[in-house]
């Protein structure tokens, strides 16, 4: 597994900026095509609040929140996750893949990003 980040929005000055962690994928269910991957978020809460549904007022709710916007293969097209559950897709096909991670707000706007190398047998 390799893991590279980028910082892609500005940080309020009178937070703590909010911090993606991924864990490792399970190996276990790599070796079946699955990805299990564990994560934590600090400094922002992952909630389905959306500023273009629920209105610009969630973007300024203490703590922040936000949710995660998923990619693979460096596809386009990704998928939010919005829950606080590991990252759980199928099936892949073996070989090498690689998985994007955005940290967002509540107005999609991307704080940080993260991707992963992961290896289906």
């Amino acid at each position: 597994m390799t893991a590279a980040k980028q910082a892609v929005a500005p940080e309020s000055r009178n937070e703590a900026a909010p911090k993606l962690i991924l864990s490792a994928p399970r190996a276990d269910f790599l070796q079946k095509g699955y990805v299990y991957v564990p994560f934590r978020v600090e400094n922002m809460t992952i909630l389905p609040l959306y500023a273009e549904i629920h209105g610009e007022e969630v973007t300024h709710l203490k703590p922040r929140i936000g949710h995660l916007h998923v990619k693979v293969d460096g596809n386009e097209w990704s998928w939010i996750h919005a829950q606080t559950d590991p990252i759980y897709f199928s099936t892949l096909p073996s070989g090498v893949h690689h998985l994007s991670v955005e940290l967002a707000d509540a107005a999609h706007a991307v704080i940080e990003t993260q991707t992963m190398e992961l290896v289906v047998p």
